[in-house]
């Protein structure tokens, strides 16, 4: 059903629900899954911009090393991008031209997250070709 899955990750760290989800999920239906680090991208002074994308693109790579040792732990060998731009729309254009199956992310989260990951959640649910799944963040 799900052949390929895509978990795209905003500013978290490897204990983010979604991606205990997402391999769940790969593991058990021999699913591909799609590491994506998000890198943002927002419109302001170019130098600003520039050192805040480096930045972030950085925290993505991080990331991403991170997961991917800790899925191929859990017997996941997951493939890894960096997704850049407004994440909405760069996550939809990908999973769009790659063909994926399903999207997975982390909703809510702390006061500092919270609106950022309930915005993007409900902009790719409301918008995606495929189905989206929303893995709540515990609170506190």
């Amino acid at each position: 059903m799900f052949r390929k899955v895509l978990v795209a990750v905003l500013g978290a760290g490897t204990e983010d629900p979604a991606l205990d989800a997402a391999g769940d999920l790969a593991r058990r239906l021999g699913s591909e899954l799609v590491l994506a680090g998000l890198v943002p991208t927002e419109d302001g002074p170019s130098t600003v911009e520039d050192a805040l994308e480096a930045e972030r693109r950085e925290a993505a790579r991080d990331f991403l090393d991170r997961a991917l040792r800790r899925m191929r732990e859990q017997g996941v060998v997951p493939a890894a991008v960096e997704i850049t731009g407004p994440p909405a729309e760069s996550i939809l254009d990908y999973a769009r031209q790659q063909d994926v199956d399903l999207v997975v992310l982390a909703s809510g989260g702390g006061p500092a997250t919270a609106p950022i990951h309930g915005d993007l959640a409900a902009r790719l649910v409301a918008a995606a070709r495929v189905p989206v799944l929303t893995v709540p963040r515990a609170a506190g």
